[in-house]
C-alpha cells in the first residue's frame, strides 16, 4: 500500500482535467494524503529552502534565541519545548513557526496572539533567508488555493467553494523543523519528532528532504512509510476538511519518527479557515460526496468555530508550565 502521486501539470495551466480531479478525489477519499509533482514550484526554490534552514538551524543557540517566539507563536523554539499530547513525551524537534502578517483581531480576542509580524534572523546570519522563505510561502499558498479549487470540483461544489466560502482571509502558517539525530533510537526505541496527530485546518503541502521519517496511519490502522519523492510534495487534508464532509475526506492521522544518524529537515504549509469561520458539514444533498464514506458520529462536535480551535490546538503542543 502506497500513497499516491498525482501529476499536476495540466492544473496549474487551466482547469484541471478529468483524471486529475479524479484521481485527487480517489486519494482524499482513500488516504487523505498525497504527493503532488510538477506543481509549478521548482526544485531550485524547494532546494534554497532547505539550504537556508540548514544554515539558520546550524547557527549559534544564541543567535536562534534572538527570534524566539517568547510569549507568543511567531518565532523559533528549541528541542523539547512542545510535546506530543498523545503519545504524552516531549518531541525531539526545534523549529520555526512564521504566519500570514495580520493584525486586524480584536485585542480582547484570544486569537490576538497569532497577531504581528514574524521575526527574521538578521541578513548578516543568513542572507537570502527571509527572501527565500517568503517567495516559498507565497507560492505555496498559491498551489493550495488550486488545490482546494480541484477539491471543491471533485466534490461536485462550485470552483470558488472553499475560497469563497471558507479561505478568503486564510489564516495560513509556515512550519519548518530539524530532527537532530537521536542514538537511542537505533535501539529498538521510538523517538518522535512529532507524535501521532491530524492537522487542524483545511489542506497542508508538506515538503520533506531526503532522510524520511514521514508515516500515515492507514483507515485499517497499519502505519506505513511516506518515503521522499525527488522535487515533490505531500499534501494532506485537515480535520475542518473531514467535518465539511462529514467524514468522507480523511484527516489522515501521521507522525515524524527520528533517525538514528540523519538530519532532518520539513516544511509544512498549512492552509487553513479564517478565525471567524464557522465549520460544519455540508448538506449532501448538494454534493458528489459519497453518502457511504461518510461518518455516522464525527469525532468532533460542531459548528465549530475555527479561531477557537486552532488556539485551543496550538495551547496543547506546549508543556504544561508554558500553556
Amino acid at each position: 500500500m502506497a500513497i499516491p502521486i498525482i501529476d499536476l501539470s495540466n492544473l496549474l495551466n487551466s482547469l484541471p482535467t478529468f483524471e486529475e480531479t479524479t484521481a485527487i478525489r480517489k486519494a482524499c477519499l482513500d488516504f487523505g494524503f498525497f504527493y503532488v509533482v510538477n506543481h509549478g514550484i521548482s526544485r531550485d526554490l524547494q532546494a534554497n529552502v532547505l539550504g537556508n534552514l540548514w544554515k539558520f538551524f546550524n547557527l549559534s543557540a544564541e543567535k536562534k534565541s534572538e527570534v524566539h517566539r517568547n510569549d507568543g507563536f511567531r518565532g523559533y523554539f528549541r528541542k523539547e519545548e512542545e510535546r506530543s499530547i498523545e503519545y504524552n513525551c516531549t518531541e525531539w524537534k526545534e523549529g520555526i513557526y512564521y504566519f500570514r502578517d495580520f493584525d486586524n483581531v480584536p485585542k480582547e480576542r484570544k486569537e490576538k496572539v497569532f497577531c504581528g509580524l514574524n521575526p527574521w534572523p538578521k541578513a548578516e546570519y543568513v542572507p537570502e533567508f527571509r527572501a527565500v522563505i517568503e517567495e516559498y510561502f507565497r507560492k505555496t499558498q498559491e498551489l493550495a488555493s488550486k488545490l482546494l479549487s480541484c477539491i471543491a470540483l471533485s466534490l461536485g461544489l462550485k470552483r470558488d467553494f472553499f475560497t469563497k466560502e471558507f479561505t478568503d482571509d486564510p489564516f495560513a502558517q509556515l512550519a519548518m523543523f530539524h530532527y537532530p539525530p537521536h542514538p537511542a533510537s537505533k535501539d529498538g526505541h521510538e523517538i518522535w519528532g512529532v507524535g501521532r496527530h491530524t492537522d487542524y485546518g483545511t489542506l497542508t503541502i508538506l515538503l520533506q528532504d531526503d532522510v524520511g521519517g514521514l508515516q500515515v496511519e492507514t483507515k485499517d490502522g497499519v502505519w506505513i512509510e511516506v518515503p521522499p519523492v525527488p522535487g515533490s510534495f505531500v499534501v494532506n487534508l485537515g480535520d475542518m476538511m473531514e467535518i465539511w464532509t462529514s467524514g468522507a475526506l480523511r484527516a489522515g492521522p501521521h507522525r515524524a519518527k527520528v533517525s538514528p544518524t540523519e538530519h532532518r529537515l520539513s516544511v509544512a504549509m498549512f492552509y487553513d479557515p479564517g478565525f471567524d469561520c464557522v465549520i460544519s458539514p455540508v448538506p449532501l444533498d448538494k454534493t458528489l460526496i459519497p453518502v457511504e464514506k461518510t461518518m455516522a458520529k464525527l469525532p468532533l462536535d460542531f459548528p465549530i468555530r475555527y479561531g477557537d480551535y486552532v488556539l485551543r490546538k496550538y495551547c496543547g503542543i506546549l508543556p504544561e508550565d508554558k500553556s
